[in-house]
């Protein structure tokens, strides 16, 4: 099935869009690393991604397409003091929820905390097969994982923002002022 079609795809990306973020789609690794290039390049500062290193995105052979462009793979592990100059930050996630555009992020303990508050842009890469059509569904498959012992977790729902200030609402006060949903299917690329 084209990615495109996947029943879930479309209230998904209708529902990031609501809450601020963006989605685009790619049907494996060198569509991924190109879509990732152009964010990157967006960005002034090195062409790098502050990274945590997600099953999905070695099985898609994303480090070596993204080196081929020119572009370095951080990992939070060995960013040390190099970390805060990094505008792009790149995880993966578990689960993304169609009616809220919700993602759940992380699992075990690692430096994914990081790779989603620190830059400016955060990039999420979600398999079309980890999409939930409802909270409900998204809940209880969060719940076995938890119950497996997968304990540092993070739900994220659009680019950071508040509006404690005068009531303005303000990107990026507390974490990413931009969110990329980069939606694969990760079956293609195995």
């Amino acid at each position: 099935m084209a990615i495109e079609t996947h029943p879930l795809v479309h209230s998904f990306s209708t529902a990031v869009r609501q809450v601020g973020g963006a989605v685009q789609t790619a049907r494996g690794g060198f569509e991924l690393a190109a879509a990732i290039e152009s964010v990157v390049r967006e960005q002034s500062g090195p062409r790098a991604v502050l990274y945590d290193p997600f099953p999905l995105v070695e099985q898609l052979g994303l480090p070596l397409a993204l080196r081929a462009r020119g572009i370095d793979m951080i990992e939070v592990s060995a960013a040390g003091s190099r970390a805060p100059e990094l505008r792009v930050g790149l995880t993966g996630a578990a689960i993304g929820v169609a009616d809220t555009g919700s993602l759940l992020v992380g699992g075990r303990q690692g430096g994914w905390g990081l790779a989603t508050v620190l830059p400016w842009v955060h990039i999420a890469v979600v398999d079309v097969a980890d999409l939930a059509a409802d909270s409900t569904i998204a809940f209880g498959r969060f719940a076995e994982r938890f119950a497996a012992g997968e304990r540092d977790w993070v739900w994220i729902t659009g680019p950071s923002k508040t509006a404690d200030i005068a009531k303005t609402l303000v990107m990026g006060i507390h974490g990413p002022n931009r969110l990329e949903v980069m939606l694969v299917d990760g079956g293609a690329g195995r």
